[in-house]
């Protein structure tokens, strides 16, 4: 089998279409790596700058911000809130008030799409979206209104993009049997953040797949705003600093919030997200295919509506962009090759 199609498999992409060779020249090319017998197991690599094929470029973002340039805050940490515009007045003061016993059903739409380049063969899935029927409940509510969160999927119907192939639709079909079989929690701070994640089949209660814990420990960190200490007014602005696992990477991550409208406990929020990520061993949750991160770049922006008196937003709308670029090695070391990704993520929450 040739070895950059060894590496699509590693990323999951073996089934989605992809982009033959440009040249019989890059098969050759990828074929010489082969170590000669008795070679040492760090054999040469084949490099090349698969991120100029890809759409999503790095030299189109902004530069980072300081905070993206530092070490990245501890996991499961509290988001790092600092306020740079109060807004006008009248200002209040902005936490959840959940009453326990609380439940709330809702629909949340996330959605994948994958553009890899691995050498110069260049895979791409189209933006894949899974709708999870969810329902959340307040577990049990502590006297500083910190919240035991807990949820399970009642449902998931996969929306199948235009031109996918009927094999590739039908296994994803029989996965999202399986992920409507899943309880979880998480534990909601006041002002917003959630740690403690955990993800079971309701069957046996043995770990869900690391693909959808990834997926949903993800999207719902990002539709929970981190939330101020100081009273704020409408056009107030404030950052929050922290880190995230993403698709197995550890991500240093800073959103600036806005608060466009306040009425009472009701929020309409706009979110700006930037990411980046130091060098790091990671696995693909996916496929268990183990990389060597080199970079990551990411941008993210959306609008959030939430009721402080819930456990999750009534509307959301997200998307988000990194392009990281890694290294992949066979199990035995002896090959290794670039690749660059481009993830897209996105979220659509209804409530029911």
């Amino acid at each position: 089998m040739r070895w950059s199609i060894i590496i699509l498999i590693a990323l999951g992409l073996g089934c989605s279409k992809k982009q033959e060779p440009a040249t019989t020249e890059t098969e050759q090319a990828a074929e010489a790596e082969s170590p000669a017998v008795g070679e040492a197991p760090e054999a040469a690599a084949v490099m090349a700058d698969p991120e100029a094929a890809t759409d999503f470029k790095v030299e189109d973002l902004p530069p980072l911000p300081p905070e993206l340039e530092g070490q990245a805050p501890l996991l499961d940490a509290p988001p790092l809130v600092n306020v740079l515009e109060r807004g006008s007045e009248p200002r209040q003061e902005l936490r959840w008030r959940v009453e326990s016993g609380l439940e709330q059903p809702l629909t949340a739409t996330l959605g994948i799409g994958v553009d890899a380049v691995i050498v110069l063969i260049r895979s791409k899935m189209p933006l894949v979206e899974s709708a999870y029927d969810l329902t959340m409940r307040a577990k049990k509510v502590r006297k500083d209104g910190t919240v035991q969160v807990g949820f399970h999927v009642t449902g998931v119907e996969v929306v199948v993009p235009e031109g996918a192939e009927p094999k590739q639709t039908e296994a994803q079909k029989l996965a999202m049997q399986e992920r409507a079989k899943v309880v979880g929690s998480y534990t909601l701070s006041p002002r917003g953040g959630i740690s403690d994640f955990k993800l079971v089949k309701a069957s046996d209660g043995t770990q869900a797949g690391p693909g959808l814990v990834d997926l949903l420990r993800w999207s719902l960190g990002q539709m929970t705003p981190a939330l101020p200490s100081e009273p704020v007014g409408v056009g107030a602005k404030w950052s929050a600093h922290e880190s995230v696992i993403q698709g197995g990477i550890l991500v240093n991550q800073l959103r600036t919030i806005e608060l466009v409208k306040v009425d009472g406990n009701r929020l309409e929020l706009s979110v700006d997200l930037r990411q980046s990520a130091s060098p790091q061993p990671y696995t693909n949750p996916m496929t268990g295919a183990k990389f060597e991160l080199q970079g990551l770049n990411g941008t993210g922006s959306g609008t959030l509506g939430w009721h402080l008196s819930q456990l999750a937003p009534r509307t959301a709308s997200f998307e988000a962009n990194a392009l990281d670029s890694a290294v992949f090695r066979n199990e035995d070391k002896t090959r290794k090759a670039s690749v660059a990704v481009h993830n897209q993520r996105t979220i659509k929450v209804v409530a029911k």
